[in-house]
């Protein structure tokens, strides 16, 4: 795998008439590194245990490897013990459809589709089609099928994701007859949806005067996405992260943003949306994930008979990597004003020493994308520190190189992941989920990221073999020239220059506009109105019945016990 470079961000920002700065420097991890180290991807997650080891253990006998059931090849099975789980992956061997099936004695299945959806520009287009495909499908042609559903289901979890290079459909419930509902409604939303024109305009982008019924009233540019990330990219946290990642990755998907930027999202039209669903949005391009203590078997009958007509698209899954500076770089941009761990090194060497006010909000390790990177960054600092806070970040580095770390801080963190997967919840399923979605859609292995105890050991084993971490320090901060520093000034105009960027593009569109097109725009608004104020047929949704739920709550047995003498 590739090494990616470290970043250093630095924004620049104004707070109550005072000169702030916050600086960032994001260093890159290789992806062996990343590979090794997999106890970051579930760590996080919490876990819930109980003590019945049959109904996971078991599915090592019922599913081997090369086994053929319902279209679907076994490609590996593997126990987890310290998670009492299986994990079981398959290859749908009619489109190449991916499947990983966590089987675990835990009632709240779980069942998500997604897809990679990496952009080719900043238009949103993969937001904007998420938001689209749940305006009705084929088979269930009403607005909005999850907000529906809510009164028709015992769901505890309805949702959908735009990650930076994925797009991800979940749910979750405890009961079998309203998962098969719920599976039906996001698969033919996902893979049936109407995706109709006025969805498109309402939910991504149009052209509609202030008052939809008053053409005497202004055109404005509207949309739910395109008001949505209007508000994001004002976000001085948001817009900062944003120019990182656009300048950390030239030349790849992730320089571009998924979510969409208010300038790209009026240059996508109805047609790149269809097209883009048509490429992304197939079997072939697809990875299912199910949960919990629902057969197996059952999951991939109904998965086949969804997507077995399809065929095999020829999709180039391979995510482009992004080519390694030769040298450190470091940018400038503008941002707006800002209105608004402590033992660790660079905690006491920066935000005690009052250089800065706190951590940038993309200070830490990120592995979302195809490259990892580490971040360190401060905000609320004064313009002439900056020099100051690289020199600081640096002498920590080069404190950490010579001394190394604090064993009983190494000790601590490792205790803290070993005992986090102890930790009890109910959404165990989606959370691991979560955990395991970015480096599964990156081609890592999601088995391996299960894994916990076995990394840690290796992590520990090579923790005692020498200075591992200072290793560490020497190869990915000192000798990484694919090192970038951003430095964001704030300008008091910022806001009115964005303003009047959006009043220019309004006006470039407005200005060419044909009288049957300003009629057009009129009538579509109309019929817009029309459509959200309508009565739908919810009939057509699938629903639970009294008769379909349990008289009696499920109850959950309490345990005590004496800690050191204390109950």
């Amino acid at each position: 795998h590739v090494l990616r470079s470290k970043l250093v961000d630095t924004s620049y920002m104004r707070l109550s008439g005072i000169k702030m700065n916050s600086l960032l420097m994001r260093r890159g991890i290789s992806g062996k590194l990343r590979n090794s180290h997999k106890l970051n991807h579930t760590s996080r997650s919490i876990f819930n245990f109980k003590d019945n080891t049959r109904s996971y253990s078991t599915i090592n006998e019922a599913f081997k490897p090369n086994d053929r059931i319902h279209g679907f090849r076994v490609e590996e099975t593997r126990r987890i013990p310290e998670l009492q789980l299986t994990a079981t992956q398959l290859v749908h061997e009619a489109t190449g459809a991916e499947h990983l099936h966590i089987a675990r004695e835990d009632d709240n299945n779980v069942f998500g589709v997604g897809f990679s959806t990496p952009p080719r520009d900043s238009s949103g287009t993969p937001h904007i089609l998420e938001h689209t495909t749940l305006c009705g499908s084929q088979k269930f042609p009403v607005r909005d099928p999850f907000f529906k559903m809510l009164n028709r289901s015992l769901a505890n979890f309805m949702n959908a994701f735009t990650a930076d290079d994925y797009t991800i459909y979940p749910f979750s419930t405890t009961h079998r007859l309203d998962y098969e509902n719920l599976r039906d409604v996001y698969m033919d939303s996902t893979f049936h949806p109407n995706l109709k024109e006025l969805d498109f305009r309402q939910e991504g982008w149009r052209l509609e005067h202030q008052v939809p019924q008053d053409r005497s009233t202004p055109l404005q540019f509207k949309g739910v996405v395109y008001n949505e990330m209007k508000g994001q990219m004002s976000d001085v946290g948001y817009l900062f992260c944003s120019q990182v990642q656009k300048h950390m990755f030239p030349g790849t998907a992730y320089e571009h943003n998924s979510g969409g930027e208010p300038k790209c999202i009026t240059d996508l039209t109805y047609e790149e949306l269809l097209r883009f669903h048509r490429f992304h949005y197939h079997p072939s391009n697809a990875k299912f994930y199910t949960y919990g203590n629902f057969p197996l078997d059952e999951h991939l009958m109904v998965i086949d008979d969804k997507i077995k007509n399809f065929g095999k698209s020829a999709l180039d899954k391979s995510a482009k990597l992004p080519n390694l500076f030769e040298f450190p770089k470091k940018v400038k941009f503008s941002g707006p004003l800002d209105p608004n761990g402590h033992a660790s090194p660079m905690h006491k060497a920066l935000i005690d020493s009052n250089i800065g006010s706190g951590f940038s909000d993309n200070t830490g390790y990120d592995g979302s994308t195809r490259v990892s990177t580490i971040s360190i960054g401060l905000q609320g600092m004064r313009s002439q520190d900056i020099e100051l806070a690289e020199q600081t970040i640096k002498k920590v580095f080069e404190d950490v190189h010579r001394n190394g770390f604090d064993p009983k801080r190494i000790e601590a963190a490792l205790h803290q992941s070993e005992l986090s997967k102890k930790h009890k919840t109910a959404d165990f399923g989606l959370s691991l989920m979560h955990g395991l979605s970015s480096g599964w859609f990156n081609n890592i292995n999601p088995a391996d990221l299960l894994e916990i105890d076995k990394n840690i050991k290796i992590l520990r084993e090579k923790i005692k073999s020498g200075p591992f971490f200072q290793s560490l320090v020497e190869k990915y901060f000192f000798n990484n020239p694919h090192t970038l520093t951003c430095i964001m000034e704030p300008d008091p105009n910022f806001t009115e220059i964005i303003n009047a960027e959006e009043s220019k593009r309004l006006e470039s569109k407005v200005s060419t506009l044909t009288p049957s097109e300003q009629e057009h725009i009129y009538k579509q608004s109309l019929e817009l109105l029309k459509k959200q104020e309508g009565k739908e047929d919810l009939s057509v949704l699938p629903t639970l019945k009294v008769e379909d739920i349990p008289l009696e709550m499920q109850r959950f047995p309490l345990y005590f016990n004496n800690i050191d003498g204390c109950e």
